[in-house]
């Protein structure tokens, strides 16, 4: 929900555009939400960094460019992946 807030809210690129916004009610009357009608010409999508946590990744599939994991994470994953393939330590670290 966060990353469509900011999506629609990115004004365009425009000099000549006002960037008008307004609010509207949520259909379940439970809040409201801003919308910038100039924010559909607007071509960001970004990638976004993730921990291995597989419920975020979900989450953001299909509202952004993509993933990848933290560099954390990717050496751990790494380190974990020549232990399971029985790499020998010395060729491992040095």
């Amino acid at each position: 929900m966060a990353i469509s807030a900011l999506k629609n809210n990115i004004p365009c690129n425009q000099a000549n555009c006002d960037h008008i916004w307004y609010y509207e009610d949520l259909p379940n009357n439970l809040g409201f939400q801003r919308i910038t009608p100039c924010s559909n010409e607007n071509s960001w999508n970004p990638t976004a960094m993730i921990d291995k946590h597989r419920l975020t990744k979900l989450g953001i599939n299909g509202l952004l460019n993509g993933t990848i994991l933290c560099w954390f994470h990717i050496m751990q994953t790494f380190g974990e992946n020549l232990k399971n393939w029985n790499i020998d330590k010395s060729l491992r670290y040095r």
